[in-house]
């Protein structure tokens, strides 16, 4: 009976034993498995930490952590790199990092980090100058976002990347040292342009004019032939003036009174004189939207009409005589953004008057080239080339700026803006939704 029980509890300490080793066994295995994994975890985490370290690295880009609560901020190897600083060189602070930026840029920095902080921007970047260590200045390009905040919604935690953008800023330096040489080259070649057709516009003038003079002596004793021949010569005198008058204009010289000046009158007056010179082949139309009725602009009248006419004068020709011809005016506002960098423009309001016609259109070669002065793609001795750079004066010496659109084949669009002044009395609305005439 005991030896029994005996060997019954020595099979139970067998099993119970088989069981534990099964048990350890498979933990084992299972923990050996969990250990292999977290390894490869590690490895692959590892490979991926140093590909984005080698790639930050070829991108010249370097990691920041700021504790905005702490004023801390933890840099990576490669911001040190960029930086050419040691992590001990200096306080892992915001003043310390401040003192490094150039003094031209620190308000801009200051304003930038501040319109996001307080939720005025949705995006943090700005471009900045920062001291290395060796006293040289590199250009950083500086992006972050806010990953922690308070529990009273304040910032309290901001990561991101510095950029070297040295390289870029280096090449824009170059690229507008170039663009500046070129624009010097095209100066230079339209002197040269301006030389020749001054030069030549000047000889036919003078030309009339002597020989007008020498007849007149030989006919002294013929008052009819005398009267035709100085009369040859003081039209020949009057377009010299208004060629010279047409240079001062575009070199922005030209004598000029502005005052306030309701913009649609001028355009309606500068019409009624062009009605009785329109060919019947062309059709002359303009709207005016009621609340430009009241639009003022400091300006001179007189050079407003002259601008009309030339681009009147430049659509019947590209219309070979034979179209339609559409100006329109009303008051736009302008952004900063949409003023070419070229105009020394404010955004504000303007008034914008258009010149459209159906004629054959421009390449942008040639729009590229359409304001230089004395040239023109008309016939030799139609036309002086003065037109359109009379209008560029124009435009210059009033504040305004000029746009041109034009497609081959489908016409041009002159967009003339004129910075709007305020009006001296009010003008009584106008009952009509719009003034649209044909003449």
């Amino acid at each position: 009976m005991y030896e029994r029980s005996r060997s019954s509890s020595y099979e139970a300490w067998k099993n119970i034993q088989s069981s534990l080793e099964n048990l350890v066994s498979e933990r084992t295995e299972t923990l050996n498995i969990e250990i292999d994994k977290r390894k490869r975890r590690e490895e692959e985490l590892h490979g991926s930490e140093q590909r984005l370290s080698l790639a930050l690295k070829g991108a010249k880009c370097g990691l920041w952590d700021w504790d905005i609560k702490r004023n801390t901020i933890h840099f990576d190897d490669n911001y040190y790199l960029i930086s050419s600083y040691q992590p001990d060189d200096f306080p892992q602070t915001y003043e310390e990092w401040e003192n490094r930026l150039h003094s031209d840029d620190i308000d801009s920095a200051k304003e930038a980090l501040q319109s996001y902080l307080k939720g005025k921007t949705q995006v943090f970047s700005m471009e900045f100058r920062f001291k290395r260590k060796d006293n040289t200045w590199i250009w950083i390009l500086g992006q972050g976002k806010i990953i922690e905040w308070s529990d009273d919604g304040q910032a309290i935690r901001l990561s991101g990347l510095h950029i070297d953008i040295n390289d870029r800023k280096q090449a824009e330096l170059e690229q507008l040292i170039l663009e500046k040489q070129l624009q010097q080259k095209h100066k230079i070649e339209a002197i040269g342009t301006m030389a020749g057709g001054i030069a030549h516009n000047f000889n036919n003038l003078l030309a009339i004019i002597l020989g007008s003079l020498e007849m007149a002596q030989r006919k002294i004793h013929e008052p009819d032939k005398l009267r035709q021949y100085l009369k040859n010569a003081n039209t020949a005198t009057l377009r010299s003036r208004d060629l010279v008058m047409q240079i001062m204009i575009y070199s922005r010289k030209g004598l000029q009174t502005l005052a306030p000046t309701q913009l649609h009158s001028v355009v309606e007056k500068t019409l009624a004189l062009l009605h009785p010179t329109t060919p019947e082949t062309v059709e002359l139309s303009y709207q005016i939207l009621p609340e430009s009725k009241n639009i003022y602009c400091q300006a001179d009248s007189s050079r407003i009409q002259e601008a009309l006419f030339n681009l009147y004068s430049n659509a019947v020709d590209a219309m070979d005589k034979k179209g339609t011809i559409s100006i329109y005016l009303d008051q736009v506002e302008l952004s900063q953004e949409e003023i070419p960098k070229e105009y020394h423009c404010s955004a504000g309001t303007y008034a914008h008057l258009t010149v459209q016609d159906t004629g054959c259109g421009m390449y942008q070669e040639t729009i590229d080239k359409i304001f230089d002065p004395f040239f023109t793609t008309k016939e030799v001795n139609n036309g002086t080339g003065m037109g359109l750079s009379t209008v560029q004066g124009i435009m210059d010496q009033l504040s305004g700026l000029i746009n041109v659109q034009s497609t081959p084949g489908q016409g041009s669009r002159f967009e003339l803006y004129f910075p709007v002044t305020p009006r001296e009395k009010d003008d009584p609305p106008d009952k009509d939704q719009s003034l649209s005439t044909k003449i």
